[in-house]
């Protein structure tokens, strides 16, 4: 039987028996009750991994000032922004909000899915609505969408998809309705919005362009003059960008600029070699999605030249070819096949996760708008190989199953970062990134023991400097004072990049011994190596302080406020500058102010001190001193006994003991009494 009596003895026949899962408000809520279905164990969950840091603690979406002001917002991913600043004045740090928001728009993709398909079958006279459900089914389903939706940070893939085959529809829809040039108009300026909309919430869905006459030629008859035409837009489109990328310094041109500098001397095709081998598995993931993995495992391939980047080379293209020569009995797998590969280019190209141990040439998030083009030709080879339709159908039911399951697994690791971190050294256990990130959970978790063997382990696959301070910090927090000592220099001599975050460790560790001259030695080694380190000038302000030496310790004062105002201005700012931070430069503001003989500013630097971070001991000791000495006993009793609630209050006991005594004294006096 040729592929075109295939196609005739598929046409689509429901029209004889009209079913009700094709009205569209049905079919909707259908798709709505199976998406809440497996997604609900993900809608329970916390913040997870960098939610904290882009939505969470991201004080620039505070307000639409502060917003529109952060450079990250003026130059990368406007709408994926401003997404989360709506999300956060309507419900706050309540993740089950952005949870939900992610979720619809991955059903309205799924829907918006079947009328694109629905369009397409119409316009090349091939299947029927069953094949349309079918895919968009599958893509509902799909374990390979899970992180887009479950991950809310992942939200750019998922409603980026969204807008994208929403913009693929609207120019079917145009081609559709050549005989009437106003509906022609509104279709294609709809279609135009839709991508740029999807281009602003992430950079990838720049290919937009190229999808133009890759549409066109998916369902107009071959001609030369349109080969010309899709030739002469490809390379417009180039010029453009290539000329973008040198003029403007927004994302993705700025990124695109450096690539063609760093190459231009010589070409590093590492990333070309380590991507490709990414794409070739990404393959394997779509039809066995069952080591689903937030942080895969991949091999960083130093050439083109390697085995598996010609292996993985080869398999890319020999699934074209096969796709190629089979495009008459499968006339949608080989224009969805390129679909994919034109989707997946911008993200596994030249880039590479910079960091040795965190080399990342595959997110999961990233391959969302491509299982839309699986789905597609997985639906296409059940439909075309398996001829009986109830065995058809029961294929498709029984796939449609499996991943379901899958899809609901997966959304259990996206509850918590604990979870989310055990289930990644499942299958990456020889791997540093999943055993420091899921230390660093177990530790935020107060399970410091449990932490330990993880940090350890991520110290001896990766000797770097975030590794071995973590190591010493769960050490510190289990009283192993002297062995977080010796992790510290241990790490200082070994690592060669960034000592500074472990000389700062080390200088802390010092300080809050008391050994303030070794402290002071290694704090300044710190900021030698990282002039922005604040913790370190903040830590070195207070010994300056406890020397007397008043002029260093106005410098340090002055330099640490420039340092925290331009960290406050870098993404991740809120890692340095914190209240904690804030309150420790409050307070030696304030002990400055107290030796420079202008005490009622100094008392003023302290409770603001207090005020930024209410469990900081050292401002109420001082503020007690203050007022013992000038007989204001009752303050100062308040603010001693406000000191032994304390966490930090311990290491301050001995020295406040004599003043908390004679108050007690002083305060039975019936004259004195607070009334306490």
């Amino acid at each position: 039987m040729t592929a075109k009596k295939k196609q005739k003895s598929t046409k689509r026949t429901e029209n004889k028996k009209p079913y009700w899962i094709f009205k569209p408000a049905l079919l909707f809520l259908v798709m709505f009750a199976v998406g809440l279905l497996i997604y609900a164990p993900e809608l329970r969950g916390n913040f997870i991994f960098d939610d904290g840091f882009y939505v969470q603690h991201n004080h620039y979406l505070k307000n639409f000032s502060a917003l529109t002001h952060w450079h990250q917002f003026r130059q990368s991913r406007p709408l994926y922004w401003f997404s989360f600043y709506l999300g956060k004045q309507i419900w706050g740090n309540n993740p089950a909000g952005f949870k939900t928001v992610n979720l619809i728009f991955h059903i309205f993709s799924a829907y918006i899915l079947f009328f694109f398909l629905l369009r397409l079958l119409d316009l090349k006279g091939i299947y029927d609505r069953w094949f349309a459900l079918a895919a968009s089914m599958l893509f509902l389903v799909s374990p390979l969408a899970t992180e887009a939706v479950s991950y809310i940070s992942g939200r750019n893939n998922g409603i980026g998809g969204f807008f994208f085959i929403l913009g693929c529809f609207l120019y079917l829809k145009t081609l559709k309705s050549t005989d009437r040039r106003k509906k022609q108009f509104i279709f294609f300026s709809g279609s135009i919005l839709s991508f740029i909309t999807a281009f602003l919430f992430k950079e990838v869905y720049i290919v937009f362009v190229l999808f133009y006459p890759l549409l066109y030629l998916w369902v107009r008859p071959f001609k030369k003059k349109y080969l010309l035409l899709g030739a002469g837009t490809i390379m417009t489109f180039s010029i453009a960008v290539l000329v973008l990328s040198f003029t403007v310094n927004i994302s993705p041109f700025n990124r695109i600029q450096s690539l063609i500098k760093n190459n231009s001397r010589h070409f590093n095709s590492k990333p070309l070699a380590t991507n490709a081998y990414a794409v070739a598995y990404s393959m394997r993931l779509f039809a066995f999605p069952n080591n689903l993995n937030i942080d895969h495992d991949l091999p960083v391939l130093s050439s083109l030249r390697s085995p598996k980047a010609i292996g993985a080379i080869a398999v890319i293209l020999g699934i074209g070819l096969i796709f190629f020569f089979l495009r008459k009995k499968l006339p949608l797998s080989f224009p969805a096949y390129i679909s994919y590969l034109l989707l997946i280019a911008p993200t596994n190209s030249f880039i590479l996760r910079h960091g040795a141990w965190m080399i990342d040439p595959l997110s999961e998030r990233n391959l969302y708008a491509c299982a839309i083009f699986f789905s597609i030709i997985a639906a296409e080879i059940l439909t075309v190989f398996i001829q009986k339709e109830k065995n058809r159908r029961v294929a498709l039911t029984l796939l449609l199953v499996l991943f379901a399951s899958r899809t609901f697994a997966r959304n259990m690791d996206f509850q918590n970062n604990i979870a989310l971190w055990q289930s990644s050294l499942q299958y990456s256990p020889q791997r540093a990134r999943p055993n420091y990130n899921l230390a660093i959970a177990l530790k935020n978790a107060n399970r410091i023991h449990e932490a330990i063997p993880f940090a350890r382990k991520a110290v001896s696959i990766s000797p770097e400097s975030q590794c071995y301070g973590l190591y010493a910090d769960l050490l510190l927090k289990t009283g192993q004072k002297k062995k977080a000592e010796e992790t510290l220099l241990d790490g200082i001599s070994s690592v060669e990049k960034e000592q500074g975050l472990l000389l700062n460790q080390l200088g802390q560790i010092y300080y809050s011994n008391g050994q303030f001259t070794k402290a002071k030695q290694y704090l300044e080694q710190a900021i030698q190596q990282n002039k922005g380190m604040i913790q370190a000038r903040l830590t070195l302000m207070l010994i300056q302080l406890d020397e007397g030496n008043l002029i260093a310790a106005q410098k340090n004062i002055t330099d640490t406020k420039r340092y925290i105002r331009h960290a406050a201005r870098k993404f991740r700012g809120e890692q340095q500058v914190t209240n904690d931070s804030k309150a420790m430069l409050a307070f030696g503001a304030g002990l400055l102010k107290f030796q420079s003989g202008v005490p009622q500013a100094g008392i003023r630097f302290c409770q603001k001190a207090i005020k930024l971070s209410p469990q900081f001991t050292e401002p109420m000791i001082k503020l007690g001193e203050y007022y013992y000495k000038t007989k204001q006993y009752r303050k100062s009793w308040k603010q001693f006994l406000r000191a032994s609630r304390t966490p930090g209050f311990k290491r301050y006991r001995s020295g406040a003991a004599p003043y908390m005594r004679n108050l007690q004294k002083l305060l039975k006096n019936p004259k004195l009494n607070p009334g306490l």
